[in-house]
């Protein structure tokens, strides 16, 4: 469609970006503005099953920002024990990737 619509959307999505980060932060960071009232929540303590849930759930975000196991696919016939080998490669670059960005 041309150069100048291209820019002009990208324009776009970039103010809608900053815009969603910047309420994103006055949300988290300023949260009496905006609350109408307060809520008290009774939170038990966690368990390790807790614990083991909500590493499972980070690491489904975790998996789709690295696009790095998409392409295990590709490798498939060359693999020695695909269904063993795959997976556990899969499991082990997550783990890296997810290391790497906690230092």
């Amino acid at each position: 469609m041309g150069l100048k619509m291209s820019s002009r959307t990208q324009n776009v999505l970039m103010i809608i970006k900053i815009e969603v980060g910047r309420s994103s932060y006055q949300f988290t960071f300023f949260p009496s503005n905006y609350a109408s009232q307060t809520i008290k929540a009774i939170v038990p303590d966690p368990s390790w099953n807790d614990y083991i849930k909500s590493f499972g759930i980070a690491l489904i975000a975790v998996s789709f920002t690295y696009g790095g196991y998409q392409q295990t696919i590709n490798f498939g016939e060359e693999v020695e024990n695909p269904r063993k080998t795959i997976p556990r490669g899969i499991f082990i670059g997550i783990l890296n990737h997810y290391c790497a960005l906690s230092y």
